[in-house]
């Protein structure tokens, strides 16, 4: 699915929670009617187990060469995620909501087509944690598509 992707992020006015917890559900179409399935990331740092209470710096790096930056864009992409366990934690470069259950870009950080934010796992005992990450390339020249 598609999440929308606002250039703030989840501090955009019309976003917060409500986009943050609709977009993880349904997704939507905001830039493309259907994904693409070309260009490459890279996330680093989700532990294949993580230790309780332990506060990790995941990296969610973008390089899609499909997408060619304009040389003066303002943005090139933009991020949401979502984790059942834990907290994200807020940071100059991030809008976080629901008490740290969602992170995303806000406009400080959409400029660029990777970030590193930080996770804090859960106390012993509270089982699995999934992230569900959705990423958004731009050419940054302000037209659809």
């Amino acid at each position: 699915m598609s999440a929308e992707g606002y250039p703030a992020g989840g501090d955009q006015q019309g976003a917060g929670e409500d986009w943050a917890k609709d977009s993880i559900a349904n997704g939507c179409s905001c830039h493309m009617d259907e994904q693409l399935d070309q260009g490459m990331y890279m996330l680093i740092g989700i532990p294949a187990e993580y230790s309780p209470d332990t506060t990790y710096n995941i990296s969610l790096v973008i390089n899609d060469t499909t997408v060619i930056s304009e040389p003066e864009a303002i943005r090139y992409g933009g991020f949401l995620a979502e984790v059942s366990e834990g907290a994200f934690q807020p940071a100059e470069l991030y809008w976080i909501g629901g008490s740290g259950k969602y992170i995303s870009h806000n406009a400080e950080s959409n400029a660029q087509r990777n970030w590193t934010f930080q996770w804090i796992s859960p106390n012993e005992g509270a089982g699995d944690a999934l992230f569900t990450i959705y990423y958004n390339v731009v050419n940054g020249a302000g037209t659809g598509g």
